[in-house]
């Protein structure tokens, strides 16, 4: 083993402490005498229920500055104690979690004791720390109307967005990425009590269903995170609840039903395919909450008073949802129905004065009955995800060692098995005699014999059954995205671990830290498919006359064939088999991910210098594995690739430097400045890069006729009129399976193994730049207003180039005539076929030079406050650019340079300058906020969002695909407008072919089948409608004696029935009626108004 994986443990041995951002909060501030002397030597105690130990004790410096770290959230009272001067206390002093308090004292010369109550009076304004943070305590996240999970309390947060909205409650059960600020969901941090929980999967951006029961208060950092944070994105840290030396508990039941809802139809949406009775359709395809219910409960109290504390939840939780546009068969709305249960416990042990430890597990099983999409047949091709084990733990040793010096160790994990299958009822049966394998298509066996019989709708089911029923499908004239069956089963295995220490030595100017991180982890997945292939079907109507038969008129996949007076489930022209190299089995290894970092925070005088470094490594690893032999794939025995061709990431080094000034010196303006190295997300998707055994896939021609030797259908055979000149010698023509004598050519040498893609051995991990500057101040006691301009820089960026391919080997372009509204012609370059399937793609950096930029600006104003009478507020107004992309995160990029450095395509040209056309700022506006009326112990509470681009701020791009032979000019985009004779258009004729002289050429863009074109630029001027939406609660509590308080509460969630598209089409098909006019077609759009009723019992 190399020395650098040994590095973490041994240091680990040697400091024995543990890293990452702690959970805890702290306490400072100035001590000095009445005439402004500073006072050394005093002793300051924080004194809280919330500490299992009872009180924290630190000491003033020479300076007469202190600081008291490792605080939980919660009420203290702090005593400032030295003799010869009168004690001074200071009571229901509320301390968040992940923040700072200042709190300046004047002792007097005396013996008198004086007492000063502040309550409510807490300091707002952070005069020492420089990053921006939220914290979103229990009461204020039980008060506000939210969907109950860790996405949708992020919502809340101004500069945070999600990948999917949550209206109450109804995206819950989904995976949802945060981010924010430039930062894509990979380079968000999820801490439970300072330890690291992000999955295995995706680099860590794929997070857990936390139980918000779990969590005395939950903290989102948007941006300035110190030197103990890796990334540079998002940082959530929930703070558990301990338990308590009293006994008490929570019960919590809430739901929706689908007749308390409206809907959310608009005639936009009509434009954008959504189907709807309001506009005269037969079927209402606007997307509901069929049922929602939440049932959760947690305890806590002392096992022994003072030494050892409990608290445990469990949940019932289930989310039932009306997907769009989709039906079964019968007609009825289509549903996608969830089911989660969990159980959590932690432990917390007071061993003696120094020593606490705390361990916890939340254990969770979920299940997803029919995962399915607006195209999917929902009764045998959509996905049951069958009980999901998910976990995620974590233990943790506090050592107090003295009142200077505190250390730390953690350990925690997060495990996840999710199988994805087949409905019951679709039968999956490997092959009794076995699978022949055809290496290289068409493979033609002897007629009569028993791979050809086995094929035949009279042989085994696996191949397709009867016409193909068990074989998964596409058809684009059905409009159906998969029928018959899903793509697959598959299983993944993710698990990660993460190994923390820090010591840290404070003293009233300094808080001095360092310690490591280190996290390791593995992902192994299996994938195992019926036919091992998809069928994809075209527009065309099937030449066989073959037919869904449960499909009718009534249908909505009808609407083609019943505009052309066909039968209503005609099926589309066979085009292509989607092939797969399965059966497949693959694992990948993280074996360190590490950092070490030293930090620093010096406070002098006023100023406050915050300053650190940080230096990562981090390692990939695949072990040994065997693939199966398949149809299409032989047996394959994958040898451990050399460690020196896999690229060793580090020392990366990562500066940070923060300023933060007591303006006027009275702790109500602060000057902040910060700029700070962040290093991207490292994980299981970096060895996936390279791992041999991979999951693959191609397209290759199929039209359900017996092809000739050279894999092309035999000369006079035509595709569309097959029942005269086409041979069919196996008897299997239009049987509706893809027989191996049917499917074409090989499309790539090396199909099913990874061996082309390499990593540079010069490659290293790219990093971002973020300089922040802002002022915060106090605007009245309890309220302060932030505001901040943010800047990143994304630098070092991947360049991959396939070495074997340049611009030269593409001829002159074809110019297709652009659809309306758009005038003129698209360049389309197409590949040399001699040099098409030549590969050895290699990751490196670029270069640098030639104008590269990839840059993100954005301005945030925001406010928190404490209002009079109990209530709480925060929200703000923030404006940005519009990111590259919500999972990896950017800003405007001019690609162009990187695109021409590796020359691999020049259709990648086309706009590849974000800034070289108009982007306006996104705007976004967020209020929360709760209140207790004075009439009858009601409470209001509520939230309002607004968003320009829709729900993520996201700009429409527009693109076009488009097949080598099958796509042709025809109305509604192409009409005596913009196709004539003058720019060499013909209606009814394939485009590919017409813009390439009446004939189809070899290829189209760099496939043999099909390319896509953009119309618009990623970054252009189109964004989706301005959404709004507003949430609000109102509860009326009873108080039932013997501190048992019940609460009843009705929630109202997106009160104004605001529509907007969630995730759109911006592709065009060329099938009348299956695009919009307007280019975009609706993938998922938000639910409308919904009530939500609950009761909630706390005792």
């Amino acid at each position: 083993m190399r020395l650098v994986r040994l590095l973490p443990v041994l240091l680990g041995v040697v400091v024995l402490i543990p890293a990452a951002a702690s959970a805890q909060s702290q306490l400072g501030g100035n001590v000095t005498d009445d005439t402004g002397g500073a006072l050394p030597g005093v002793t300051v105690t924080a004194a809280s229920e919330a500490l299992i130990e009872g009180q924290v004790i630190g000491i003033t410096d020479g300076t007469g500055q202190y600081t008291i770290i490792n605080l939980r959230p919660g009420s203290y009272t702090i005593t400032y104690d030295l003799p010869g001067f009168g004690t001074q206390v200071r009571n229901d002093v509320v301390l968040a979690s992940d923040v700072t308090l200042n709190l300046d004292v004047v002792l007097a010369v005396g013996t008198v004791e004086e007492t000063i109550t502040v309550s409510g009076e807490s300091p707002v304004v952070d005069i020492q720390q420089t990053d921006r943070t939220e914290v979103l305590t229990r009461e204020t996240l039980e008060a506000i109307p939210t969907g109950n999970s860790l996405y949708s309390f992020g919502t809340l947060v101004p500069g945070i967005r999600t990948s999917l909205p949550d209206i109450g409650g109804a995206r819950a059960m989904e995976q949802v990425l945060m981010y924010g600020n430039g930062a894509g969901g990979v380079d968000t941090t999820v801490l439970v009590d300072g330890m690291q929980v992000n999955a295995a999967i995706g680099n860590g951006a794929y997070q857990m269903y936390f139980n918000p029961q779990m969590n005395a208060e939950t903290s989102f950092t948007t941006s300035g995170a110190g030197a103990d944070t890796q990334r540079g994105g998002i940082r959530v840290n929930m703070v558990p609840k301990d338990g308590g030396n009293t006994f008490s508990g929570t019960g919590y039941f809430g739901g929706s039903h689908r007749s308390w809802q409206s809907s959310v139809w608009n005639e936009r949406f009509g434009e954008m395919g959504v189907q709807s009775t309001e506009q005269g359709d037969a079927r209402d395809g606007v997307p509901r909450i069929d049922r929602v219910y939440d049932l959760n409960s947690s305890l806590g109290g002392p096992i022994v008073r003072d030494k050892l504390w409990f608290f445990g939840s469990l949940r019932d939780w289930s989310t039932d949802l009306v997907v769009l546009n989709s039906f079964y068969r019968d007609g009825s709305p289509g549903v996608d129905d969830n089911r989660l249960t969990s159980g959590l416990m932690r432990l917390t042990y007071q061993a003696n004065t120094r020593n606490k430890f705390s361990a916890y597990l939340d254990r969770i099983r979920k299940v997803r009955f029919h995962e399915h999409g607006e195209g999917d047949d929902i009764e045998d091709a959509s996905q049951k995800r069958r009980p999901i084990l998910y976990y995620t733990a974590g233990a943790k040793w506090t050592g107090t060692l003295s009142n200077r010096v505190l250390a730390e160790f953690g350990f925690s994990a997060n495990g996840e098995v999710y199988p994805i299958g087949y409905q019951p009822q679709v039968e999956q049966t490997y092959p009794s005699a076995g699978v022949e394998t055809c290496l290289r298509t068409p493979c033609f066996p002897a007629v009569g014999s028993a791979q050809h019989l086995i094929q035949t709708a009279a042989g085994d089911p696996w191949y397709g059954g009867p016409s193909g029923v068990w074989t998964s499908k596409q058809d684009d004239r059905l409009g159906f995205d998969e029928y018959g069956s899903n793509r697959g089963s598959t299983v993944n295995y993710p698990f990660k671990q993460n190994l923390i220490g820090s010591v840290s030595y404070v003293t009233g100017s300094h808080n001095v830290k360092v310690g490591f991180e280190n996290s390791w982890s593995r992902e192994t997945k299996t994938r195992f498919s019926n036919a091992h292939l998809y069928q994809s079907y075209g527009d065309d109507p099937n030449p066989f006359g073959v037919v869904v038969p449960w499909i009718d008129a009534t249908s909505n996949r009808a609407e083609v064939n019943n505009l052309a007076g066909l039968a209503p489930g005609l099926i589309g022209a066979p085009e292509a088999a989607i092939v797969f190299n399965d059966p497949t089995f693959s694992r990948t290894d993280v074996p360190y991910d590490y950092g070490i970092y030293a930090q620093d925070s010096w406070t002098i005088d006023r100023l406050t210098i915050n300053y650190g470094i940080r230096m990562d490594a981090a390692d990939i690893g695949i072990p040994h594995s065997v693939k199966p032999a398949g149809r299409f794939t032989t047996l394959t025995d994958f040898t451990l690739i050399p460690e020196a061709d896999f690229p060793q990431f580090g020392p990366d080094w990562s500066p940070r430097f923060s300023l933060a000034y007591d303006a006027f010196g009275n702790g109500k303006t602060a000057l902040k400045f910060g700029f700070n190295r962040y290093q991207n997300a490292f994980g299981d998707s970096w060895a996936d890069r390279y791992q041999p055994s991979l999951n693959d896939q191609e397209g290759r021609s199929w039209n359900d006729i017996t092809r000739g030797a050279d894999g092309a259908l035999p000369a006079g055979c035509d595709r569309l009129a097959p029942l005269t000149g086409c041979p069919d010698p196996y008897g299997t023509n239009g049987d509706n399976i893809a027989q191996d004598w049917e499917i074409g050519l090989l499309g790539r040498e090396g199909f099913g193994v990874r061996e082309t893609d390499r990593p540079s051995l010069e490659l290293s991990r790219g990093y971002q730049d973020l300089l922040t500057i802002g002022i915060q101040q106090e605007v009245r006691p309890g309220l302060s207003v932030t505001a901040e301009y943010r800047r990143r820089w994304f630098k070092n960026p991947e360049n991959r180039d396939n070495v074997l391919r340049s611009f030269s080997d593409f001829g002159d372009p074809i110019q297709m005539v652009a659809p309306l509204p758009y005038v003129g012609n698209i360049p389309i370059y197409n590949i040399d076929p001699a040099v098409r399937t030549l590969y050895d793609e290699v990751d490196q950096n670029f270069g640098g030079g030639g104008g590269f930029k990839n840059e993100y600006q954005g301005f945030e104003l925001s406010f928190q406050g404490r209002l009079t009478g109990g209530g709480t507020v925060f929200g703000g107004w923030s404006m940005d650019t519009p990111g590259t992309s919500w999972f990896s995160g950017g800003g405007l990029v001019n690609a162009c340079p990187l695109r021409r450095e590796n020359g691999d395509n020049p259709n990648q040209l086309r706009f590849c300058n974000a800034f070289d056309y108009p982007t306006p700022f996104r705007h976004e506006f967020k209020v929360s906020g709760s209140y207790p009326l004075p009439w009858y112990d009601l409470q209001l509470a509520g939230t309002i969002i607004a968003n320009a681009g829709g729900w993520a701020g996201y700009t429409l791009s527009e693109t076009m695909s488009v097949t080598r032979t099958s796509n042709t000019y025809r109305a509604p985009w192409w009409n005596a407008t913009n196709c004539t004779a003058a720019n060499n258009c013909v209606m009814g004729q394939g485009i590919i072919a017409t813009a390439n002289g009446g004939t189809a050429p070899a290829t189209v863009g760099t496939s043999t089948y099909s390319t896509s074109v953009t119309m618009l630029p990623g970054n252009s001027v189109k964004f989706p409608p301005y959404w709004i939406q507003m949430d609000t609660s109102i509860g009326k509590v009873f108080d039932l004696g013997g501190r048992v308080r019940w609460e009843v509460r009705v929630e109202g969630f997106n009160l104004t029935n605001a529509g907007f598209e969630r995730s759109h089409r911006s592709s065009r098909g060329t099938v009348a009626g299956r695009q919009s006019g307007i280019f975009e077609y609706a993938s998922t759009i938000n639910n409308g108004r919904i009530m939500r009723l609950s009761t909630t019992a706390r005792w």
